[in-house]
């Protein structure tokens, strides 16, 4: 399955999007985009990853359990640490689709909510449990590509 993000609203302290997965409308919130002074990707934990294509891999960790990373080297994002080459100044690892509702909960990573609104007046995405429930049933722990844009 192809996913696509359009980022929608961008500013200094986040980024809102939504996420198009075979019909199905989910809403993202992630960093705003830093970029890296030495390479593509980002500034590393601070920054939302370039637009691009990506694969989507299935993530299983103790802290992010059924969740999704994307990887795309040419963009300077990585599955894991070890992956990135160790003569680069540059490179980001471990950035995953993942429950969250304000940006101070992504870190680098993307949010995934079913709706938009406020918490404590902050913007942020709504149900992300849930929304991360629907995500990974389509997705069925399988691997697909994400196009941001």
């Amino acid at each position: 399955m192809k996913l696509t993000l359009t980022r929608t609203k961008q500013d200094e302290v986040r980024s809102l999007g939504v996420l198009d997965a075979h019909g199905y409308t989910f809403h993202t919130i992630e960093r705003p985009w830093v970029p890296h002074k030495y390479g593509p990707g980002g500034a590393n934990r601070i920054s939302c990853v370039p637009a691009g294509l990506y694969r989507v891999i299935p993530h299983h960790s103790a802290p992010f359990p059924n969740t999704y990373a994307i990887v795309n080297p040419e963009l300077g994002v990585w599955y894991q640490p070890g992956d990135i080459p160790r003569n680069l100044q540059y490179g980001r690892c471990a950035i995953l689709l993942h429950i969250a509702n304000v940006v101070a909960d992504v870190v680098g990573c993307i949010g995934v909510g079913s709706d938009v609104g406020q918490i404590n007046g902050e913007p942020a995405v709504l149900r992300s449990k849930a929304a991360m429930r629907q995500l990974d049933l389509m997705l069925n722990r399988d691997y697909h590509t994400l196009e941001i844009t």
